[in-house]
């Protein structure tokens, strides 16, 4: 019998029924991650590459960490759902949108006040927009959804910020999301390009402490991890995640 699956339910407003809806994560992985960047820098691994650099051992890059591929394939990824044109005004720092659908507001401006004391990085213009999300999302009891600029993607026209709504008691319906233009992106945003990244996770009532052996358990976990070229941690300590 296979296990019982949790659902999480999307639905668009009337006005955009023809968007797709959310779709899991690992379906938009980046060409940059797939077929550009990989696993090793310079030549093959060897032990030495366990070993702190010493300049002549091929560097591990980010293909190899499974932390950092799984948060990309973690979730659920939301598109633009059609073509976005940028405005830009390179005189006065300044920019306007054209989009195809006029009877809903994809991008819209928010006060300057609303994130004043926000630091954003320099190739992001300081002016704040609003994502006019169309969609409704409902969890199961106990569940919610951390909502974000999608995973370790700094390659995207948008950068928006992150918040966790609590969507179980109630559903999440169609709202803002506050976000930053790229000064690099380009005049069209195409149909498809990702904006946001929704996790969902089970809440929990957590306390902090300290455990000393965590020091003799973690040292003798690194030290089987340096025992083995390459996978200790995909083989010995990770747990696979399943997003449909």
């Amino acid at each position: 019998m296979k296990n019982k699956k949790t659902i999480i339910k999307f639905y668009p407003h009337k006005v955009v029924d023809y968007m797709s809806t959310p779709k899991p994560a690992k379906k938009y992985l980046p060409k940059w991650y797939l077929d550009v960047m990989p696993t090793t820098h310079p030549g093959k691994l060897t032990l030495k590459s366990n070993l702190p650099d010493t300049g002549d051992s091929p560097a591990k890059t980010m293909k190899m960490c499974m932390p950092f591929g799984d948060s990309m394939m973690s979730g659920y990824i939301l598109e633009t759902w059609c073509d976005i044109e940028v405005v830009k005004n390179e005189n006065n720092d300044d920019f306007g949108f054209n989009w195809p659908s006029p009877d809903w507001k994809i991008l819209d401006g928010r006060p300057d006040k609303s994130s004043s004391k926000i630091i954003i990085p320099e190739n992001y213009y300081n002016k704040p927009l609003s994502f006019m999300s169309p969609l409704y999302i409902k969890t199961p009891p106990g569940y919610s959804c951390l909502i974000t600029q999608p995973f370790n993607r700094f390659d995207l026209p948008f950068l928006g910020l992150t918040g966790i709504v609590d969507t179980d008691k109630e559903p999440l319906f169609p709202g803002n999301y506050p976000i930053f233009l790229n000064k690099k992106c380009p005049d069209v945003i195409k149909q498809g390009t990702p904006i946001i990244q929704i996790f969902p996770f089970k809440r929990d009532s957590w306390v902090a402490e300290d455990d000393s052996g965590l020091a003799v358990e973690g040292e003798k976990a690194s030290k089987r991890a340096m025992s083995v070229i390459s996978r200790w941690y995909r083989d010995n300590a990770w747990s696979k995640k399943s997003y449909e």
